[in-house]
C-alpha cells in the first residue's frame, strides 16, 4: 500500500506539472500580446495628442487668415494693392 500511496502522489504531481506547463504557454503568448498593444496604444494616443494640438493651431491659423486685417495687410504687401485715395511712396536710391 505504501507503493500504491507513492506512486499516486507522484501522478498527482506530474499532471499538476503538465497543468501548470500548459497554462504557462498559453498565458505567456497572451501576456505579450496585451504587452504589445498597451506600448502601440499609448504611442497611438500621443500621435493623437500630437494631431489635435496641431489641428488647434491650424484652426486658430485659418481664423487668423480669414480676418479683414490680415487679408488686407497680405493684398498691400504681396500684391502692392491700395486703398482708395493712397499713393505709392517709393524711397530714391543714392
Amino acid at each position: 500500500m505504501n507503493k500504491k500511496k507513492v506512486s499516486k502522489k507522484k501522478s498527482r504531481g506530474v499532471i499538476a506539472l503538465i497543468v501548470l506547463t500548459i497554462m504557462i504557454i498559453s498565458i505567456v503568448p497572451r501576456a505579450k500580446n496585451i504587452w504589445t498593444l498597451s506600448v502601440q496604444r499609448n504611442e497611438l494616443q500621443k500621435t493623437r495628442d500630437e494631431l489635435l494640438l496641431r489641428n488647434e493651431k491650424l484652426n486658430w491659423e485659418k481664423q487668423d487668415l480669414n480676418s479683414l486685417e490680415v487679408v488686407e495687410r497680405m493684398a498691400r504687401e504681396r500684391l502692392g494693392m491700395l486703398k482708395d485715395g493712397e499713393k505709392v511712396v517709393v524711397p530714391a536710391e543714392k
